[in-house]
């Protein structure tokens, strides 16, 4: 899910340029998954009259208009395109884990992965949440994150959601707060669903990527 409006004061160009960059990217490298589509708001409040005209699949609560500069992607399309992309302009992907760096004076050299250096004129760590490891490898920087560590739900339904919409819903009597993402390939993504825990960075930095 893709918001360019969702950002403020430092964040808000970042917004802004992400936005802009992956439906760029979605263009230049035919990423099928990528659609703007608006963003509903779903309160709590059972729907007496009809729904939305333009969405009458979202008939259960009361809704109204969020916002129009909405997307989505699936994300894992987007990386392989890159990817591949990247790989065909000369690029090479290393599979594996990467367990620290290797620094001359004040920059890094090198990367080590699996116990192996990578040699590197340029480092970018791209690690989600597990970025707070840089600060072990560079312990000048600081990586100051919060995790929420939590459910999702994937339906597979008959035939794709149309019209098109995402749904943010309000908080409910059981904690959850569902953010409902219906797909291009008939699949429905669904988030909040409650209970989640808050991880610190030390606790990120210990949850191996394969418990999430």
């Amino acid at each position: 899910f893709l918001a360019r409006e969702w950002g403020s004061g430092a964040t808000q160009e970042l917004h802004h340029q992400g936005f802009d960059l992956h439906e760029k990217l979605a263009s230049d490298l035919g990423v099928e998954s990528f659609r703007r589509l608006p963003t509903l708001s779903v309160g709590d409040r059972p729907l007496r009259g009809a729904p939305p005209r333009e969405f009458p699949w979202v008939d259960k609560a009361v809704s109204q208009p969020m916002d129009d500069c909405t997307a989505q992607v699936n994300p894992k399309e987007i990386t392989a395109r890159m990817m591949d992309a990247a790989i065909a302009n000369g690029a090479s992907l290393v599979v594996g884990t990467v367990e620290g760096v290797k620094r001359d004076r004040n920059r890094v050299s090198a990367v080590v992965v699996d116990g192996k250096q990578v040699d590197c004129g340029t480092v970018v760590f791209a690690l989600g949440p597990w970025s707070v490891l840089v600060e072990k490898w560079l312990p000048e920087v600081r990586v100051p994150m919060q995790g929420v560590l939590s459910s999702s739900l994937l339906f597979r339904m008959p035939t794709a959601v149309e019209p098109p919409c995402a749904l943010f819903c309000g908080e409910d009597d059981f904690g959850c707060h569902l953010e409902v993402n219906p797909r291009k390939d008939s699949t429905v993504y669904v988030c909040g669903l409650g209970g989640s825990r808050y991880l610190d960075e030390g606790q990120i930095a210990a949850l191996p990527p394969s418990e999430v």
